[in-house]
């Protein structure tokens, strides 16, 4: 029974944060170069359940076929139907029938999940680890049989099938908790504003600005001005970058869609405009801003969109999908709260009952 309340008080605990970013969301739906933020979920370890007094099986005595698919290059999708497939999670081992992998950087077999380009990424996966609890490191020709051995460079590296004793009738968890927020950065709509001073990035890319304390960030939006000083600023002051350092600016203001500026049709320096690749890695730091996680290195090609001049990019956040996601995150949370009030009365009853014994 406290099983079931901890379970569901961890639902509530999340749907609060759900709707607390979600009411963010809303409250950004006209800020300029906003990215709406998205939870993203997990659960709690699946750990394994067991009956009392259960017999135990032998190892060769389940069945270790799996079935084995890909999703895309360099993807692996696993499933079992009698034994288990292990995780190094944030919070202990976790058991399950079914996993997606693939290999990370350094060779280890992690989950993965994938970015808006669909490309994978592992960088907050969790390590794969074999039938005796190690993780799992393959080359890049690596591949899976159907026996769920790991084969890399033509021998076998490990096994991923754990076979539980027979008393194990399945898993359980504690509910679910939040893993981390991230930004959606699609490409908002760009509205006309016809200002010379307010600039647009068509596709992938950051202008890179200053904050009053000399660290670097990131923004997308795009409505400047010229400060007392004759230099291009955010309206909360950081300087906007050049890729010479900060741009003064004295006379009216042409732009090229390459980010090349000019006063008088004379060159004053080019926007320093930078296409982050590792978007995942970027954090708000508020006023609208970005930074690199500092435990991560920005991985930068170049800008290959398109600078428009006298527009700025308005939020990608839709108020009618944000609107609808907090009715259902409400009722969710009303939801919980009638379950925890049935948990309550069962167990005043129950005291009650013990009572007259």
């Amino acid at each position: 029974m406290y099983r079931g309340i901890y379970t569901v008080t961890s639902s509530m605990m999340t749907n609060q944060k759900k709707l607390d970013v979600t009411s963010n969301n809303m409250a950004n739906a006209s800020t300029a170069g906003f990215k709406k933020d998205e939870l993203i979920t997990k659960a709690f370890p699946e750990k394994l359940l067991s009956k009392i007094n259960g017999l135990s099986y032998s190892q060769n005595q389940r069945d270790k076929a799996i079935e084995v698919s890909r999703d895309g290059n360099g993807a692996w999708v696993l499933s079992s139907k009698q034994s288990f497939l292990t995780v190094d999670g944030s919070d202990g081992k976790s058991y399950s029938r079914d996993m997606k992998l693939a290999r990370d950087p350094d060779g280890y077999l992690k989950t993965y999940t994938r970015n808006m380009d669909s490309s994978l990424d592992t960088s907050k996966g969790y390590y794969v680890l074999d039938s005796s609890g190690k993780r799992v490191q393959a080359g890049a020709d690596f591949s899976i049989d159907t026996k769920g051995n790991v084969v890399s460079g033509g021998a076998t590296v490990a096994n991923l099938l754990y076979t539980p004793p027979r008393s194990v009738i399945g898993t359980i968890n504690g509910g679910m908790s939040v893993d981390y927020i991230k930004s959606n950065f699609l490409q908002g709509n760009l509205e006309q504003t016809g200002d010379k001073l307010d600039f647009a990035i068509k596709g992938s890319g950051f202008f890179e600005v200053e904050s009053q304390d000399g660290a670097k960030r990131y923004i997308r939006d795009g409505a400047f001005k010229i400060s007392s000083a004759g230099e291009l600023i955010t309206n909360e002051g950081m300087k906007v970058m050049g890729e010479s350092g900060p741009i003064r600016v004295e006379g009216e203001l042409e732009a090229k869609p390459d980010g090349t500026l000019y006063v008088g049709g004379e060159s004053i320096g080019r926007l320093r405009i930078v296409n982050i690749q590792n978007q995942d890695s970027l954090r708000k730091v508020g006023n609208n801003t970005y930074e690199i996680e500092p435990k991560n290195d920005p991985q930068l090609a170049p800008f290959d969109g398109e600078l428009v001049q006298g527009f700025i990019e308005g939020s990608n956040v839709n108020p009618v999908s944000e609107m609808i996601e907090m009715i259902e995150v409400m009722r969710n949370y009303e939801n919980s709260q009638k379950v925890i009030k049935t948990y309550d009365d069962i167990m005043a009853k129950a005291s009650n009952e013990l009572g007259k014994l």
